[in-house]
């Protein structure tokens, strides 16, 4: 039931030199979100505990670790909420498979080592069906029809300025 707790034992991140004093060469290990990070779970927690919808924009500078955080913030509730369905949808199919591959590692992590989360009960090229109903879905900005006729819980849209001009809109 706690994101941060949730953050600092089940998810494994890459830290690039000087991100966080931990690690102050850089390295891998598990998720300390920063002090930008930790204003953005406020803000999150804040809209559930109200209730109310999330429709956040991050305009940001590069690599702050929003998308990361946000990823592991859908998984999270994929896999706490029954049937809770989160689309991806980023620019290039090659950034798509790479961060599909990210919330995979982090899959088999919590799998191995926390065996009362749902895990993958189905798995199809950009689609998780999870134990608990949720699904986890992987979209480019170059696929058509993303999203066509799903019922979306979520639905986070990366790298938008990189999208093909006649899907931004």
């Amino acid at each position: 039931e706690d994101f941060v707790h949730f953050l600092n034992t089940c998810i494994q991140i890459p830290y690039r030199p000087g991100m966080l004093k931990d690690h102050p060469d850089g390295g891998f290990g598990f998720f300390r979100p920063t002090q930008a990070q930790m204003l953005l779970i406020a803000e999150l927690m804040d809209c559930l505990v109200r209730r109310k919808p999330v429709r956040i924009i991050v305009l940001k500078s590069r690599q702050l670790g929003c998308t990361t955080l946000l990823l592991a913030f859908w998984l999270w509730l994929c896999l706490t909420v029954e049937h809770f369905t989160m689309m991806l949808i980023i620019d290039k199919n090659q950034h798509n498979q790479t961060k599909k591959q990210t919330i995979v590692g982090w899959l088999e992590y919590i799998e191995k080592h926390f065996p009362f989360f749902p895990t993958i009960k189905k798995k199809e090229d950009n689609i998780f069906w999870l134990t608990n109903g949720s699904i986890l879905m992987f979209e480019s900005a170059e696929a058509r029809n993303q999203g066509t006729s799903e019922r979306l819980n979520c639905l986070h849209e990366s790298e938008k300025p990189k999208w093909p001009a006649t899907r931004a809109r």
